[in-house]
């Protein structure tokens, strides 16, 4: 397979989308310049003027034309490829936050297993004992003793902790392995105490 530059065709296609070098530079946050040698680069490189240069103003050549609806769809490709592996990494992924404390004695000894149900979850977890704020900082669940007035969450107390409220925001159920996370901690905190600390 032969494969001309890629910062070339990335920035062809930038000028191709934009009109100008100099749209394109900025798109790419790179210097005008840098736009204008990689597409000298690229011109070189298949040999064939891909623009035609007017007054500030660049116009696909019938060349450069073909050569856009065609490397186009791969460019379409990347970028769907490059969302969906995103977002399947977004939903094998959990993140909760707690007390060190918390996560040393009661959750890690216990995490695997809920790892041999899903191997290929990642379960972060964020030590801290201040309030969160799930949404804005992206937390599935937290584990507090206590919480704030007025806190944002559900809040399910525990069966078996010493008071230990699991708080979470109901959007979280809908990815299918957070909702099995939950379900999860409950079903293990029916057979476990928390340590009283």
């Amino acid at each position: 397979m032969t494969l001309p530059p890629l910062q070339a065709l990335i920035c062809f296609h930038a000028v191709a989308q934009h009109g100008s070098m100099k749209a394109a530079a900025a798109a790419l946050s790179i210097s005008a310049s840098a736009v204008s040698q990689q597409i000298a680069k690229l011109e070189a490189w298949v040999n064939v003027r891909l623009f035609m240069r007017g007054s500030r103003v660049l116009t696909l050549t019938p060349e450069g034309k073909i050569y856009l609806r065609a490397i186009q769809p791969a460019f379409h490709q990347i970028s769907h490829a490059t969302h969906r592996l995103i977002d399947a990494t977004a939903h094998n992924r959990v993140s909760v936050s707690c007390s060190t404390d918390f996560a040393m004695h009661w959750l890690l000894p216990r995490l695997g297993g809920f790892e041999r149900y899903y191997p290929y979850a990642e379960v972060l977890i964020t030590t801290a004992t201040r309030d969160v704020d799930l949404k804005t900082e992206g937390i599935d669940f937290a584990f507090r003793r206590t919480v704030q007035a007025g806190s944002e969450g559900i809040l399910h107390p525990l069966e078996n902790s010493g008071g230990m409220l699991l708080i979470y925001d109901k959007s979280a159920l809908l990815e299918p392995l957070c909702h099995a996370f939950r379900d999860w901690l409950l079903a293990v905190a029916q057979e476990h105490h928390w340590p009283e600390r």
